[in-house]
Parts: structure tokens; sequence; C-alpha cells
């Protein structure tokens, strides 16, 4: 695949310390997202209207292009016009949630995409007012203490804000960079939350797990991001060559179904958004699909990626890890 070597997106990790005690669920990016939306709504909406359809000012809203990407015509097969959010929140994972105590620090990162970037110190102070007002129904607040880059195009990561000097952001050059292939005969993919991938309008579980749907799901993903908010030329996305990418690759896998529930407060309900979790192992002529592997990981995969659901990280393997 013939992708840009250097990407117009990063991971920002949000260091806080906990002002008011409070339990996170086991994934918490949906709380994080949230807080960050009702925020962004309260500094960034000029008109006050109750939601954003019909309103004039929603192409040059910054809420609306970050939070409510606005729907796009698109040519990508499988997208329909919903444009994707450029951001995705992640949080650490605990099984059964976890209990914050006051005074304690935690974490959190959150991936910026193109234009967005530009928006940082705007983001900045969102996290700010939206921490300090509280997570989980506000019983949970805390202080942001510094804002770290992760991603920086000269590889060094660079803390950008913090609480004592806290009057602007520091001038930074943000961006991944994709290194060459890995010289491996197998390339491990771990799930790190769960994976929600639709197929015929069903979702993949381990009995009927494969690798071809989850590529497809990869692609049009960053073929989404790539059309909606990474500023690229157009190019002919290679949804075409799914089936030789993925003949040409052996794919044993160790999956099992992970069920988690979040509350929506939009829609007053509970809503079940398991999904695939563990690991799976490709060996054959992965190489091809390296850079587009490689860049998944800030991604993400399939359903719900905005709050962080499709994480993986991926890791070479030796040839003795692969018998």
């Amino acid at each position: 695949m013939n992708l840009p070597d250097h990407w117009p997106l990063a991971a920002y990790r949000f260091d806080l310390q906990c002002e008011q005690g409070g339990w996170l669920p086991p994934w918490p990016g949906s709380a994080l997202r949230g807080a960050f939306g009702i925020e962004l709504r309260n500094l960034a909406c000029m008109t006050g209207a109750s939601d954003c359809n019909g309103c004039l000012l929603r192409h040059s809203c910054l809420y609306s292009s970050v939070f409510e990407s606005p729907r796009v015509p698109t040519r990508i097969p499988g997208n329909g016009r919903e444009g994707p959010n450029p951001y995705v929140m992640t949080g650490q994972y605990q099984e059964g949630g976890q209990h914050i105590r006051t005074g304690q620090s935690w974490s959190f990162t959150m991936v910026v995409m193109g234009p967005a970037l530009r928006h940082l110190p705007l983001l900045v102070l969102c996290w700010k007012n939206a921490l300090s007002r509280g997570l989980t129904n506000r019983d949970l607040r805390f202080s942001l203490t510094a804002v770290t880059c992760l991603d920086t195009l000269d590889g060094n990561p660079q803390t950008v804000w913090n609480k004592e000097k806290g009057d602007k952001v520091e001038q930074h050059q943000a961006g991944v960079r994709i290194p060459p292939a890995p010289q491996a005969p197998s390339l491990a993919l771990s799930l790190q939350t769960p994976t929600r991938i639709l197929r015929q309008r069903e979702l993949q579980k381990p009995d009927n797990f494969e690798f071809a749907n989850w590529l497809a799901a990869l692609i049009r993903r960053y073929a989404a991001v790539a059309e909606c908010h990474l500023e690229l030329p157009e190019s002919q996305w290679p949804l075409s060559e799914l089936a030789g990418y993925a003949a040409g690759i052996n794919c044993a896998h160790d999956l099992h179904w992970r069920n988690w529930e979040r509350y929506s407060n939009r829609q007053q309900q509970k809503m079940a958004l398991g999904g695939l979790m563990g690991t799976f192992r490709l060996q054959g002529d992965w190489q091809p699909l390296w850079p587009l592997l490689y860049l998944g990981q800030w991604l993400h995969v399939g359903k719900n990626a905005t709050f962080g659901l499709g994480g993986y990280r991926i890791r070479p393997q030796a040839a003795s890890e692969s018998q």
C-alpha cells in the first residue's frame, strides 16, 4: 500500500490528580468522551441551539467539526455518509472498574487528528474545565496537571502544557512516522479493548472471526479518516484487492468475547458493547500491509472507536515465537 511516511495525528497523555474520589467503569473512554463533549459545546457553540441539525454555523463550528463531524459525501464503500470524528479516547482498563481515591494520580490519552491539532489550546482548556466539573455524573473530579505529546516527529515525547506555567501550550511538531516493515516471519496483534466488527449486520465472534473482515474494517476506518480529516490527495483505496491481501496471510487466533455495558445519556438506557479481545498472529505476506497495520494503532478499528474500542498493539515475532 502506498501511504505517506508520516501522518498529522498524535496521542496526547493527560496527567491528572484526583480532587474528589469515585468510581470509573472498566473502559473509561465513554465517560471521558461524554464529559469532553459537554464542555466543548459549552465553549464553542455560539447559538445555544439544542442540537446541530440545521445550524448555519455547523460547518465552521469547532464543536461540530470535532465532536459531531457533519455527514459528508464519500466514495468509500461501506462507510455511508457519516464523517468520523478526529479523535480517539483511551484510558487504563481495570477489570470490574476502579475506584480513584482523592489525591491519586491518573492519566488517559487522546489521539488528535488533522486540523484538530491546530486547536489543541482550546482542547486543553476544555479538558481543564470538564475534569474539574467531574466524570460519571460529576462525582469524580480531577485537576489537570500536565499534557504530553507522545508522538513528535523527532521521536521524543514533549510536555506541551503543565499546571505551573499554565498560560500557553508549547509549540511542538506532532506526528506519527511509519517505520520500515520489520524483518520478522510473523506479526502478533493484541486487541487491547473490545473490538466490534460487523459483517452482514452481525458482530464477529471468536467462532466466526476472519482476518479479511477485520482488515476490511481497518481499511474503511483509515480511508474515512484520511478523506475527512487528514487532508490527503485523492487516491484509490485498495478495497478491491482485499481478497488478494488476505489470501496470502495465514491467521491463527486466540480470541474471546468480553461483555461490557455503558449508560447512554443521549438514549437514556444501558447499551451492550461487548467485543473481541485476545490476540491473533499473521504469517505470510503481511509486509505490504505494514503501514496500514502500524497506523491503525492510533485509529482503532470497528464500531465505537472514538471512545477507545477496537484498540490494538502489534509486535513482530521471532521465528521461535511463531511455532
